[in-house]
Order: structure tokens, then C-alpha cells, then sequence
């Protein structure tokens, strides 16, 4: 199994059920955005690309993909603009990726270390609403949905579960019952093959294609 947390989110959970129920109609544009300002990440192993694989997309963008995948559909496409700002760093601490695949839904994945008014957001704009997880409000983030028949977005409910609890809950259920545990390892190579790609793109222009 493969560690994307992101998945056993209760807010993510909740958006997905009324995204697959078609709350908010069909999806028409999925953004990601974490971003916040990582004090003397230079002085750590992030910045090292031997042990890291990278910086930014690696980070938390390889999160912001799974959840495109699990939320909208498989990823075929990525584009890719990549900066370092910080001195001293040998990996990107700036990143902007746009992909697609078959459903048709561009997909804006943002990252960065170098924004001291961070924002951790997802959200996805159907053609009767929106659905957004605010992972700052509250404790443990919110979900929100905004019909477009309302005059404001409703808050849902939560009941707390933690995320990574949820997450060890499934591993060992699955594997007790001898099934297998998801995301599994072919979700995490997928991931690792988009970023790839990105990678890639970011030194040319246009798409890059994420080999099979």
C-alpha cells in the first residue's frame, strides 16, 4: 500500500460521495493548491534530489495527482513550469502543473515553499456547483459545496476521523481478509510517472505525454 493519506481525508471522502452522486453535475475543473512557507528547508534533506527525488512536486504535488486520479480520472497529459527561489536549494520550491486525460477536465496542480500567507485548498467546479476542502479551517479542514442555485456554500458536517487513522484502519482490514490494500503500489509507480513527465516538460514547451 502506498502512503496517500490524502484519500482517508474525511472532507475528500465527503466531496468525492457527492461528486460520484452528481451534486454539483458534471466537473468541468479540478486546482489543488498547497502552498506555505518552508523555513530553512535548504539546511534539510528535502534539498537534497540524491534523497529526495525532488522538491515541491515530490513533496505535496505527487498528493495533488493521486487525488486528480482518484477524484477525476486517470492523468495522460501534465505541462509544467517549475522555479527555485530559495538560495542554496537544489530542487524546485515553486511549481505550476496543468494536466488532462480522458474525462476532459484540466486539472491546475500548485505548489510551493515560498509563500509566508500559505493557502492548502482543493477544489473542484462542476456545471451546477462547486465542491472545495478548505484544509486550514477548522481542526482538520472542511467540506464545502456550492450549488449553483445558492447565494452561499454549505459547510458539512464532520465527525473528526483522522486521515492517517483511517488510512492503517484499511491497510490492516484489507490485508486481515487477504485482499489487497488501495492506493496500491501501481497507483504509487502512476503517481511517480506523471511527476516524472512533468519533469520533463518543464524543460520543454507545450504537453508531455506520461508513458504507460
Amino acid at each position: 500500500m502506498v502512503g496517500f493519506c490524502h484519500r482517508f481525508h474525511e472532507p475528500v471522502v465527503q466531496i468525492k460521495e457527492l461528486l460520484d452522486a452528481g451534486e454539483v453535475g458534471d466537473p468541468v475543473l479540478y486546482r489543488s493548491r498547497f502552498a506555505f512557507h518552508f523555513e530553512g528547508v535548504e539546511k534539510t534533506w528535502f534539498s537534497d534530489p540524491s534523497v529526495s527525488g525532488g522538491g515541491t512536486l515530490m513533496d505535496t504535488s505527487v498528493h495533488s495527482l493521486d487525488l486528480y486520479r482518484f477524484l477525476i480520472g486517470e492523468i495522460t497529459q501534465v505541462a509544467a513550469q517549475l522555479q527555485t527561489r530559495t538560495p542554496g536549494l537544489r530542487v524546485e520550491d515553486n511549481s505550476v502543473l496543468l494536466v488532462n486525460g480522458p474525462s476532459g477536465v484540466p486539472g491546475i496542480v500548485e505548489a510551493s515553499w515560498t509563500t509566508p500567507v500559505g493557502e492548502s485548498v482543493l477544489v473542484i467546479y462542476g456545471t451546477r456547483g462547486s465542491l472545495t476542502v478548505d484544509y486550514d479551517a477548522g481542526n482538520f479542514g472542511v467540506a464545502r459545496i456550492w450549488r449553483a442555485e445558492e447565494v452561499a456554500a454549505t459547510e458539512l458536517p464532520r465527525t473528526g476521523r483522522n486521515r492517517f487513522a483511517e488510512e492503517i484502519k484499511h491497510f490492516i482490514s484489507a490485508t486481515t481478509a487477504g485482499q489487497s490494500p488501495s492506493p496500491g503500489g501501481e497507483d504509487g509507480l502512476r503517481a511517480l510517472r506523471i511527476v516524472e513527465a512533468a519533469y520533463r516538460a518543464a524543460g520543454s514547451t507545450g504537453c508531455t505525454a506520461v508513458a504507460d
